[in-house]
């Protein structure tokens, strides 16, 4: 495992970057795809609205697909319309510095804009990275539109 050093914001990481590319250009579908539910469905559609240049620049650093959640989930529509999700992505590594976002720690989670925010746990091997230890959870909330034009926004 060739293990490169990612400082990010108030973290640093272990990263294996390689290894965490192959196992994303290994899986199938993201678990938006999978799912097919319309709350997944305008998460893909949205997408791209839904994570800023810094994050997707982090991504890159990380090897992360981020076009292949783990999860991802609706919170709940905003009265300004937008819709609050959840969800994460995992990489090869280990968290060497920073708050764990299920601490109670202070600045465990960061706002990148207004409408992103991310945090790092240890976390469970997802099914993509089978028999894998030290995965690292990327824990992210955004704020997307509605974009599905043929099924009924949730409330």
């Amino acid at each position: 495992m060739a293990e490169t050093l990612v400082r990010f914001r108030q973290w640093l990481f272990s990263v294996d970057k390689e290894a965490t590319e192959t196992t994303y250009a290994a899986s199938l579908a993201s678990v938006p795809t999978a799912c097919g539910c319309h709350d997944c469905l305008n998460f893909e559609a949205a997408r791209e609205l839904a994570f800023p240049p810094e994050a997707l620049a982090l991504f890159t650093e990380l090897g992360v697909d981020y076009r292949r959640e783990g999860e991802v989930f609706q919170y709940q529509r905003l009265p300004d319309g937008r819709h609050h999700y959840g969800g994460w992505l995992h990489f090869r590594g280990a968290i060497l510095d920073g708050p764990d976002f299920f601490s109670t720690a202070e600045n465990k989670i960061a706002s990148l804009t207004d409408l992103f925010s991310i945090g790092f746990t240890a976390g469970n091997a997802p099914s993509i990275f089978p028999n894998l230890h030290h995965i690292v959870q990327i824990e992210i909330e955004t704020y997307i539109p509605w974009l599905l034009t043929d099924v009924p926004e949730p409330d």
